[in-house]
């Protein structure tokens, strides 16, 4: 984020982002990603995909699980993130029931059933701030883009409460990953050739 000659860091982006989405409650932010999920583009771009990964939040995330059971509905393979050391790994789940508690993050229990293809697979990434050209701030680990690194045919798709969490630029790190699309209840933003295009 850029105010006059002042260049903000991930870090504080990271801080400043986190107490707006402190004040927002729970029930709230299921709301918006009720709202996110009629929207007509998001569920366009996700007819041609077969299976999904996606994350159980962290508390200041929005929460995926009415995504979830919108997608279990239609009978489509969902994913949810493991840590395996420095990497992520995604196993199935069936039923919000078979994650549970891993430190800070929910995550499959004693799912076995690990994701191999990864050719018709949208991935919804965490982060709670955005740039135009696609780039987010996330919890700051980089699980997240070493696991898109090693797989840059996936759909990247993220969610955000408000275009408020669009910010115009930050300091990159080469390791940093970019999404391809990025919905708010009010547009969907598809960043390309470093320009952005609402719709």
């Amino acid at each position: 984020m850029q105010v006059g000659a002042v260049i903000f860091s991930q870090s504080e982006i990271r801080q400043k982002c986190r107490r707006n989405l402190d004040q927002i409650s729970n029930s709230e932010k299921i709301d918006i990603v009720v709202a996110i999920w009629t929207q007509t583009i998001l569920r366009r771009l996700l007819q041609d995909y077969h299976e999904f990964a996606l994350f159980a939040p962290l508390g200041f995330e929005l929460p995926l699980r009415p995504v979830f059971e919108k997608l279990l509905l239609s009978e489509k393979p969902c994913y949810f993130p493991r840590t395996q050391g420095e990497q992520l790994e995604f196993y199935r789940v069936r039923s919000w029931g078979e994650l549970a508690a891993h430190g800070p993050c929910w995550e499959p229990n004693g799912s076995t059933e690990k994701l191999e293809d990864h050719s018709r697979l949208a991935v919804f990434c965490p982060g709670i701030a955005f740039s135009p050209l696609g780039s987010r701030i996330g919890s700051g680990r980089g699980f997240y883009d070493r696991w898109l690194a090693r797989h840059p045919l996936a759909l990247r798709l993220s969610l955000i409460a408000s275009p408020q969490m669009r910010f115009e630029a930050w300091p990159e790190k080469p390791s940093d990953e970019r999404v391809d699309w990025i919905v708010s209840p009010q547009a969907a933003w598809k960043p390309e050739r470093g320009r952005a295009r609402t719709f």
